[in-house]
């Protein structure tokens, strides 16, 4: 967002394996906004015409999309829920 960031795709996944000891693949950098060039993923994710109900693109890092295991987006929470919060742990059908 706003060319915050301006390493490269490797050095991106190394801050986050080393910072937030991440062991998951990290996403390549790349158009995550509605416009020319945007990622088909996020095309998906925020076209309700594509997944069935959401229009929101994300407003900023860490906001969440949550797909189920039969590949239909179920939530999008921003950016601000804590992903360890209550907010969360109820959209992913969990207890305490």
């Amino acid at each position: 967002f706003m060319n915050q960031e301006k390493e490269n795709d490797a050095a991106i996944g190394a801050f986050c394996s080393r910072n937030y000891h991440i062991s998951f693949p990290v996403a390549q950098k790349g158009i995550v906004l509605k416009n020319e060039g945007q990622l088909d993923i996020y095309k998906w994710l925020s076209d309700e015409r594509l997944n069935g109900w959401n229009n929101l693109p994300p407003k900023w890092n860490f906001c969440k999309y949550i797909i189920d295991e039969n590949g239909r987006l179920t939530h999008f929470l921003n950016s601000t829920v804590d992903p360890m919060g209550k907010e969360m742990r109820e959209a992913l059908g969990l207890q305490g």
